[in-house]
């Protein structure tokens, strides 16, 4: 966790502990990081997929900062078909059944009023931009045609017609 986990340990609502925490870590990356995994109920994390880096060299550029940064990957999970399985929800299972050191992160910052309430705004801003409806449906519609010559080539039918529902 790059040496900044036990600081989620401390009182969040004080100021001299938020400071400690966002000197090792990028806290408006990480709950954005948090926040889109949700939204997209990315079902394969945070037990697998999940990474974060550092750069070691200092510097101006980039996030050359010495702090903690998040990194999205493999969101292949977000289409998951369930079938006839409940679906699972990723916010409910981090804030009911936290495991330390893998998913009580979130649950851990939530407790700061600071924290919590730069969650909901991540969330509320992303889904009033990138996760807004029509803006979705038009990504996944030129992506859709895009891949349709592929989906032809390497999909029965009915895996995508699996698919596509699963989409929806």
């Amino acid at each position: 966790f790059g040496g900044y986990y036990a600081r989620l340990h401390r009182d969040l609502n004080l100021p001299e502990n938020q400071e400690k925490l966002e000197q090792s870590v990028d806290m408006e990356d990480m709950l954005r990081y948090y926040g889109m995994n949700i939204i997209m109920n990315n079902n394969d994390w945070p037990f697998n997929n999940y990474r974060s880096f550092r750069c070691r060299d200092m510097g101006e550029e980039g996030y050359r900062d010495g702090k903690v940064h998040f990194l999205l990957y493999d969101l292949d999970q977000i289409y998951l078909d369930y079938g006839k399985e409940e679906t699972y929800n990723l916010f409910d299972y981090l804030i009911e059944t936290p495991i330390e050191d893998a998913t009580d992160t979130l649950g851990l910052l939530l407790q700061s009023d600071r924290y919590r309430a730069g969650f909901v705004n991540v969330v509320c801003d992303l889904t009033n931009t990138v996760y807004e409806k029509e803006h979705v449906q038009q990504v996944i519609e030129e992506e859709c045609r895009r891949l349709e010559r592929s989906m032809r080539l390497y999909y029965t039918p009915e895996q995508k017609a699996r698919q596509q529902q699963a989409v929806e």
